[in-house]
This record gives structure tokens, C-alpha cells and sequence, in this order.
């Protein structure tokens, strides 16, 4: 495969994508713009691997969410520090501050769904994850412009065993969309499933090991 995806589900995870979407982007006060700085440094990190440098970010998240009661605008921060935490291995934390994040969300919201779905993998009960990641299925919105939400669905379907659907959802978008991405996940797709069950795997381990 062209990418590790392993470590890209887990990236996935943690930050349940998309994040953005559900900041409140008005205003231009000088906190949001520390937040969206905080955004834009997480590729950098990811680039240069600077363990002092992204604890040092998580500390500049902790101070604005001592300020911040926008429930939006608290969302946002807490994924971006779940990320942070996730890209140095901090995997129990994130998965904690997730946890607190998704919290602020709808009960019937796809991403706290999609959390609430590998609480229940992590207890065993594979009936509850199986219905509660279908039910984050349905209420994932459809857009065949976004690939990353065609890309997000296709990973929820292969979680719960179903390559037919994972497949369709990719096959669709480029049925209608020329996208390098979706095509190489596409031609690579036994790959890819793999390495999404390997990720989920080792992110439940990584979990566990740290109780």
C-alpha cells in the first residue's frame, strides 16, 4: 500500500475526522485564530516528529479551553489536542480526551456514535459494536464531492466485516469524481482492509497495555 494505513486509521480515529466541521469559525477573535494555528501545525508535526514541540501545543490547547465555553469551539480544541496526543503515542489520553469531546456532541451524532460503537469492542460486546457502528453508518451525511467522508465510511463498513459495502461507497465516488486517493485505496483495497483491522487492533492494544 502507498501509505501506512494502520497509522492512518488510528490518526482517523482519535481525531474521527473532519473536525473543522464543527467548529464555529465566526467572530475572528484571537482565540479562534490560536486554534486554527494550533490546526495548521499538526501536518508540520507529523513531518518533523517534535515531541517537545506538540506538548507544548497541548499546553497552549489546555490554556484555551480553561477560557473557552462555546461548546463548538471546545470540540474543536479537544480533537485537535486528542491528535496531538495520538501523533506522540499517547493513546489512552487521547482516547480520553475524545471521549470528553464527543460528550459535547448529539447523542444520535455519527462521531459520538462511532466512539460509543469501540467502547463496545473494547468490553467484548461485538453485537453492540456491530449495531451501534451501523447506526453511525446511517447517520453519516453522503456527499460523493467529499472523498473523506466516502473514504471514513468505507473504513466504518470494512470495521464491521462488510468489504461488499466498503467497496460500493468507493466505487460510487469514482464513478463521479476523478481522485487519486480513493483510486489507490480502491485498487489496493485487500491491502487497505488489512491494515485497517491491523490499526484497530494495535489501538485496542495500545489501549489495554496502558490500563
Amino acid at each position: 500500500m502507498r501509505k501506512l494505513y494502520y497509522f492512518f486509521f488510528v490518526t482517523i480515529f482519535l481525531t474521527l475526522l473532519s473536525c473543522d466541521h464543527c467548529s464555529d469559525n465566526q467572530g475572528g477573535n484571537q482565540k479562534q485564530r490560536d486554534a486554527d494555528s494550533i490546526s495548521g501545525n499538526l501536518h508540520l508535526f507529523q513531518i518533523l516528529d517534535d515531541t517537545m514541540a506538540v506538548w507544548h501545543t497541548i499546553d497552549e490547547c489546555n490554556k484555551l479551553l480553561a477560557q473557552e465555553g462555546n461548546h463548538d469551539k471546545r470540540y474543536s480544541l479537544l480533537q485537535k489536542k486528542a491528535s496531538l496526543l495520538g501523533l506522540i503515542g499517547e493513546y489512552k489520553k487521547a482516547f480520553s480526551v475524545q471521549k470528553e469531546a464527543v460528550e459535547l456532541l448529539d447523542s444520535n451524532n455519527a462521531k459520538r456514535l462511532e466512539l460509543t460503537a469501540f467502547m463496545y469492542y473494547l468490553k467484548g460486546d461485538t453485537n453492540a459494536y456491530r449495531k451501534t457502528i451501523n447506526k453511525a453508518i446511517e447517520n453519516c451525511r453522503t456527499d460523493f464531492k467529499d472523498k473523506e467522508t466516502v473514504i471514513h465510511k468505507s473504513i466504518l463498513y470494512i470495521l464491521i466485516g462488510n468489504s461488499i459495502s466498503a467497496k460500493r461507497e468507493l466505487h460510487s465516488f469514482l464513478n463521479k469524481n476523478a481522485d487519486q486517493t480513493v483510486q489507490d485505496i480502491y485498487d489496493d483495497f485487500i491491502i487497505y482492509e488489512r491494515q485497517i483491522l491491523e490499526g484497530r487492533e494495535m489501538l485496542v492494544d495500545r489501549i489495554l497495555e496502558e490500563r
